[in-house]
């Protein structure tokens, strides 16, 4: 028995001369746009997706500025009694954005909940029951 083979139809063939125009489309533009076709402030931050831009596609120096750099700022200090509880909070320089945080406290301290505000770190402390001396606490945000 022999085999036949068929011909694609006009709509395949149609297809595959599009598929084969749009690959060779985007690879000829991957070659022929680079940072002198890119007007300035063109790519802005709305415009890029979360994680797109990461230290290892950056050429070494390409950032620069102390906007990137990383700065702790302590709060203020706070003193709870036995079985009490405050809201402990530190906030970063004007312009900084807080993305973080730790805390210092006396032994027994616990931290139940946190709310990072653009600038701001709130820690939510709990002293514990026992004891007769106020517990300290003291947040500290980390920006950006």
């Amino acid at each position: 028995m022999k085999a036949s083979i068929k011909m694609p139809s006009p709509a395949m063939l149609v297809a595959l001369v599009a598929l084969f125009v749009s690959l060779g489309g985007s690879a000829y533009a991957v070659t022929k746009i680079g940072t002198n076709q890119i007007k300035n402030d063109a790519v802005t931050t709305p415009k890029i997706n979360n994680g797109a831009i990461t230290s290892a596609k950056l050429k070494s120096g390409a950032v620069q500025g102390d906007r990137l750099s990383v700065i702790q700022v302590e709060g203020e200090t706070v003193q709870i009694s036995p079985r009490q509880s405050e809201i402990v909070d530190a906030t970063c320089p004007r312009g900084r954005q807080a993305v973080g945080y730790t805390w210092d406290s006396t032994i027994g301290v616990s931290y139940y909940s946190s709310i990072l505000d653009e600038d701001r770190v709130l820690l939510y402390a709990l002293a514990p029951s026992s004891g007769e001396v106020p517990y300290e606490a003291t947040a500290t945000a980390i920006c950006v």
